[in-house]
Parts: structure tokens; C-alpha cells; sequence
């Protein structure tokens, strides 16, 4: 008699679940490959002030070919990005970035500009080939607020405003000057509160055919700050006497200021006695340059 084998249900579906198994394995998708993206770090942080940092970052490998680009973005929500567009470098919002075209591997960095007193900020690192866009670790940072008497924008800062966020600096001392070119004329400069005002008229007036007062100030350092210097006004000077005690440097001297009296005399301030004074053109003073910020 012929025997027949039988096989129970539970063994069945057990058996076509393993050969279900072992198919899903030799099927199985392979795992991508890299993207290749440029891999880099960012930080560290260095020189944070109430308007400026910078930041270093390393270009850890450049992927599948060099970078075209690699910078620095920052803004004041977390994970900053750039646009396809690098142009324009301020856009008007609170996102930033700064970069150039530097190829290769290893440490580079860039300043941190626009940047607001008493404001958080998160920053990242970015490199760009054909691959796309890779970003490095992000850092956040808050900026210090302002006070009378720090350093700031190649000055010392003399006045800040209601907002925290603006004001005046004062230079370093200048060489003494007199305040004319040499000849006895009336520019106009007669206003007791507007410096800058009065420096542009004293200039346009007298020209730059010899050093004065007026325009050691208007020319000092003409980098990023090129002719926002100027010679202050009768009560802008005044304030620097007053705050004589948290701006470094000020001697006892007489300083002259930008407002004219006529066309022999302009005020200046003895700063031994706070006393302000008609005083001849032709009188050699000192000189501190004022800048808003």
C-alpha cells in the first residue's frame, strides 16, 4: 500500500514564509552612494563686539571636486542658509553671508558685519560644488551691548542713543591744527549742533590746499569709513568734555570745535575748565574727530 506524506498547515506557512524571507534579502535595494557634498566645520568664534565677530571654519574634504565656493552665513533664526544667488551680499533682510572662491582644503574665515548690540545670532560654515550646497555645525553667539568708552569702528564710543544701537565715537588724538587754511574768511559753519554739517561747508569753503583742523577729520581713514569723520560742533564737544572721564587720552588741553564766529574766530573748549571761547583761527588747538554710528 502506498503511503502518502503529510504535511500539517503550520509547517506549510512556515516554510513559504522562510523562502518569502530569504528572496526579500537577494532583492534587497543597495545602500546610496555618498552625495558629494563638500564636508566642513565651523567655528571658532573670535572678537565678538556689539557690531562685528569673526569666524573661522575648516574645509574638512571637498567631495567629488573642488568648491566653488565657501563662506560663512549667519542670521538671526537657527539654521542660516544661502540662496542658489550669492548677489547681493546685504540682502534686506536678517540673513547674511560673506564667501569667495577659494578652492581646497583646511582652516579660512571671514568677518561678521551688520550686526546688532544685544542680539543672539546663529552662524554656520558653507562650501558649494556640483553636488549642491553642504553646511558645517551651526554656533550661536549673543552680541554685548554698547557702552561709553569701548572701542568700536577705529573709535571710542561717546554717545549712544535711546535705541542701544546708535550714536557717536570719537577718534584718538589728531595732530593740533588751526582751524584755517591760512586765510581769514567766513565759511559759514555756524551751527552749534551739527558737526558734520559744519565740516562739509569748512572743506567745500577752503578746500584742501593746507592742513586744518577741519580737514585732518574729514579725511582720516578713508577705508570703510571715508569722509563720516568729522570736526564736532560747539555742543558735540561739549558732550566730550563732559564725558572727559570714560574716553581715554583727553588731556587738559583747549580742542577746537567746528562752529564758526566770523571770519577770525571759531569756539573751542578748554578742557582743564570746561570753559568754551572765541579764540583766533590762526591759534594751533587739539583735535578729536567725531563719526555717527
Amino acid at each position: 500500500m502506498r503511503k502518502h506524506l503529510r504535511i500539517p498547515g503550520i509547517s506549510i506557512a512556515i516554510i513559504l514564509a522562510l523562502f518569502h524571507f530569504s528572496c526579500k534579502k537577494e532583492t534587497a535595494t543597495p545602500s546610496p552612494l555618498p552625495s558629494g557634498i563638500p564636508s566642513l566645520s565651523t567655528g571658532p568664534l573670535e572678537n565678538i563686539t556689539p557690531v562685528s565677530a569673526f569666524c573661522f571654519a575648516t574645509s574638512i574634504s571637498e567631495g567629488i571636486e573642488p568648491t566653488w565656493v565657501r563662506g560663512i552665513c549667519w542670521g538671526t533664526a537657527p539654521n542660516p542658509t544661502v540662496p542658489e544667488h550669492l548677489w547681493p551680499l546685504n540682502p534686506p533682510t536678517d540673513l547674511f553671508w560673506d564667501f569667495n572662491a577659494v578652492k581646497g582644503t583646511g582652516v579660512f574665515g571671514f568677518s561678521l558685519y551688520n550686526l546688532k548690540p544685544k542680539t543672539k545670532y546663529w552662524v554656520r560654515a558653507f562650501a558649494r560644488n556640483k553636488a549642491g550646497t553642504a553646511y558645517g555645525n551651526e554656533l550661536y553667539f549673543t552680541t554685548p551691548e554698547l557702552k561709553i568708552g569701548m572701542d568700536l569702528f577705529n573709535g571710542i564710543v561717546l554717545q549712544i542713543d535711546s535705541t542701544g544701537q546708535h550714536g557717536l565715537i570719537v577718534s584718538n588724538n589728531l595732530q593740533n591744527s588751526v582751524w584755517y587754511n591760512g586765510q581769514y574768511t567766513k565759511t559759514g559753519a555756524t551751527s552749534f549742533t551739527d558737526g558734520y554739517s559744519n565740516t562739509s561747508t569748512i572743506v567745500f569753503s577752503q578746500k584742501f590746499d593746507k592742513e586744518y583742523a577741519a580737514a585732518n577729520c574729514f579725511i582720516i581713514d578713508l577705508g570703510a569709513y571715508g569722509h563720516t569723520w568729522f570736526l564736532p560742533a560747539k555742543d558735540e564737544l561739549n558732550l566730550l568734555y563732559q564725558q572727559a572721564s570714560k574716553i581715554p587720552g583727553l588731556s587738559n588741553a583747549s580742542y577746537w570745535s567746528s562752529t564758526e564766529h566770523d571770519d577770525k574766530l571759531a569756539w573751542s573748549q578748554d578742557f582743564s575748565t570746561g570753559k568754551q571761547s572765541l579764540t583766533d583761527k590762526a591759534t594751533s588747538l587739539s583735535v578729536r574727530a567725531f563719526r555717527r554710528f
